[in-house]
């Protein structure tokens, strides 16, 4: 497929591409962009596994939230100065790098 595609990508794209087999050429890979600690146990990496940092969990909590916002017709949010407050009404990062 690749020898039939690469005809009609650009130059300057293909020298971005890179074709890798093997799970050790994919780690040396992404190990010469990217830092060990940062690429998930998925790929070879000692990061977090892919679905499970802070910002994924914050991420997935305001979605649950805006959702039963948008169902309650807004009834389910006591907004910044609830009984407890809101926490998606106020935004402030995860964590602090």
């Amino acid at each position: 497929i690749w020898k039939v595609v690469k005809g009609f990508v650009d130059e300057a794209t293909l020298q971005k591409i890179s074709i890798l087999r093997g799970k050790q050429e994919i780690i040396d890979a992404l190990q010469s962009k990217i830092p060990l600690e940062n690429i998930p146990p998925e790929y070879g990496g000692t990061s977090m596994p892919l679905g499970f940092s802070p910002e994924e969990y914050a991420l997935r909590q305001f979605m649950k939230h805006n959702n039963n916002f948008a169902v309650s017709h807004g009834t389910s949010c006591a907004g910044p100065r609830g009984n407890p407050p809101c926490p998606f009404c106020k935004w402030e990062p995860v964590r602090k790098y």
